[in-house]
């Protein structure tokens, strides 16, 4: 977490890049303003990462018709997003998900996802997915920062060439 403007009890910051971020942080405010939906919010976020799908067989997982919108009957999309410093390179990480609240028929979906890494003074995408295309940055200058082997992509492209086209 970013630290604000504060210039009291330094000795709590990490410097990296020039920020100062936070080595740890508290979260306070009134009861029900919150505080256990945020931490719920990042530990299923945790989940369907570490699950690698929203269709896993985790008690988390099972359960996620039921945060945070319980008392809605509106279809609404749930986005997680979080920002990070891997060996020395700062990351956005995102994704979508679209969940109907209550209807265990339905399959939950992954609307969209995104990994943007920061160059200079710019965030550059990754990749970008949708629910109809994925799309992969093809600079070997930025995938060689998240060490990406390109047999990977020919792989995944002679793969996809296979499909019939009414599966793509």
């Amino acid at each position: 977490m970013k630290a604000g403007s504060q210039r009291t009890l330094d000795e709590n910051l990490i410097l990296q890049d020039g920020q100062r971020i936070l080595a740890s942080a508290v979260i306070y405010g009134a009861n029900a303003s919150g505080k256990s939906s945020i931490i719920m919010s990042m530990a299923l976020m945790r989940n369907i990462i570490l699950q690698g799908s929203l269709e896993a067989a985790s008690p988390a997982l099972n359960n996620l018709e039921f945060y945070p919108f319980v008392h809605s009957s509106k279809q609404s999309p749930m986005l997680f997003e979080t920002e990070f410093i891997d060996e020395g390179c700062h990351f956005i990480y995102s994704f979508e998900i679209m969940i109907k609240t209550f209807d265990m028929e339905k399959r939950r979906q992954i609307t969209s996802e995104q990994l943007w890494i920061k160059r200079g003074k710019r965030m550059v995408p990754i990749f970008e997915r949708d629910l109809q295309k994925v799309s992969v940055n093809r600079d070997k200058r930025v995938l060689s920062l998240i060490q990406y082997d390109e047999k990977l992509l020919l792989c995944r492209r002679q793969k996809r060439s296979e499909l019939p086209d009414k599966l793509l």
